[in-house]
């Protein structure tokens, strides 16, 4: 690994997610397209001059709803319609909408998201329709022509190694890309499988290997798990990253790589090195450029794109498509492939899928439980002196906020950044 000079990255004035402005798009119904919202915009099946927003639904009342944007926020007003107003499957007079939310008026679904200014260079093989993983591709893509250590958070399922792979192929190394699962080898083969070893070093080493390190030269060694190195193998691991040599097992020279080192982990790293688990010399190291991917649910214009890549040209009910965008997915885009598997085994015929068939689907991981009919639990956003007194009773925890308020860590930040407060001023 040739030694680089430290880079320094430069942000855009906005990188959370929530630059661009509000949009609302429409995922299903007689026309796709989306609309920016900067002020009251009634929906409906009146034509142009009647409703700023005329579309061809049956089930749609002639002027259905009123959309509207107040303090930041997007607002939505049932004007009297038959078939009603939808807000993340429950049925609403008035609501005040969240980024990520689902509307359902009469055949026509909507999610609520924003847009992101400039070009995004997605590749075929990435889905990211939404804000959240547009800026992603985006943070990917900038990072990718440096030979910064690269550190991707998030969940199980959220795509760490397809996102690593987009950042190699967009770097322009020659090399290979070579990802391992750091938590799938027994410790006493993860050096071995790095480094490399000489015949005859352990029991079972009959000839010599090279290791991954000299396989992925020129080229990127994606280190997924990071966090489950065993611990005195992280000093070795250190050295390659400082001085870009390294020494196979049984081994009794240095050898010198070109890697580029990106690495994944879904625990908190920073809390293991304080703990002693992780060393802090090496955490620095690999956190070079942090890029967080979004969850699943963070990013429901990506759902139903994914779905369709798995189900191929099969026909939507609007109840369908309501339920698939409103259910939480907490195994991610795993969880979504599994369940349009299930789904299409399950649903005989062309007929357009129902609801019935994403809850007959659903209720298979958990045979016996009643199927979760509806959309996600709405988490309506709580009042600032709310959340002030949660944040004084969890010392500050978002994390046990969001396990008291029943929703993710990002929706509390982006409530914490609309009322201006620090968690760090509550911690004791």
């Amino acid at each position: 690994m040739k030694k680089k000079d430290t880079v320094r990255i430069e942000e855009p004035a906005s990188t959370s997610g929530d630059e661009g402005s509000a949009v609302l798009i429409t995922v299903h119904g007689p026309v796709l397209r989306s609309r920016a919202i900067t002020g009251p915009t009634v929906i409906g099946r009146e034509p142009a001059g009647k409703n700023d927003w005329p579309i061809d639904d049956e089930k749609m009342s002639r002027m259905h709803a009123r959309i509207d944007r107040k303090g930041g926020a997007l607002t939505v007003e049932d004007l009297g319609s038959t078939n009603g107003v939808f807000v993340n499957g429950v049925k609403e007079a008035s609501a005040t909408l969240e980024l990520g939310d689902v509307l359902r008026l009469g055949d026509s679904v909507f999610v609520y998201d924003l847009d992101v200014p400039g070009d995004v260079p997605v590749p075929v093989e990435i889905v990211a329709r939404s804000a959240a993983m547009r800026q992603v591709i985006k943070k990917a893509d900038r990072v990718a022509r440096f030979d910064a250590a690269v550190m991707l958070l998030g969940a199980s399922g959220t795509g760490k190694e397809v996102l690593a792979r987009f950042i190699h192929e967009r770097s322009g190394r020659k090399g290979r890309f070579i990802a391992i699962n750091c938590a799938a080898l027994p410790s006493e083969l993860v050096e071995a499988t790095l480094f490399g070893h000489v015949k005859g070093a352990f029991t079972g080493a009959d000839k010599d290997s090279p290791g991954l390190f000299a396989e992925a030269d020129k080229g990127t060694l994606f280190l997924d798990e990071v966090g489950e190195l065993p611990l005195a193998l992280q000093p070795k691991l250190l050295r390659v990253l400082e001085t870009g040599e390294h020494m196979a097992v049984g081994g009794r020279k240095s050898e010198r790589s070109d890697v580029r080192i990106l690495s994944a982990t879904n625990v908190a790293l920073k809390a293991a090195s304080e703990a002693g688990r992780f060393r802090p010399d090496l955490y620095a190291r690999l956190f070079g450029y942090p890029i967080e991917l979004p969850l699943l649910c963070e990013r429901r214009l990506d759902v139903l794109p994914l779905f369709n890549a798995c189900v191929r040209e099969r026909a939507l009910g609007a109840d369908f498509v309501e339920a698939l965008l409103c259910y939480d997915y907490p195994l991610n885009v795993r969880e979504l492939k599994a369940l349009a598997q299930r789904v299409l085994i399950g649903a005989e015929g062309d007929r357009p899928l129902t609801r019935k068939d994403f809850e007959a689907a659903l209720a298979l991981e958990s045979p016996g439980a009643a199927p979760k009919s509806d959309a996600r639990s709405r988490t309506r956003a709580p009042s600032k002196a709310d959340l002030v007194a949660l944040l004084q009773s969890t010392s500050g925890n978002v994390e046990a906020v969001a396990a008291q308020l029943q929703c993710h860590r990002p929706q509390v930040y982006r409530w914490l950044k609309r009322y201006q407060l620090d968690p760090d001023a509550y911690r004791t």
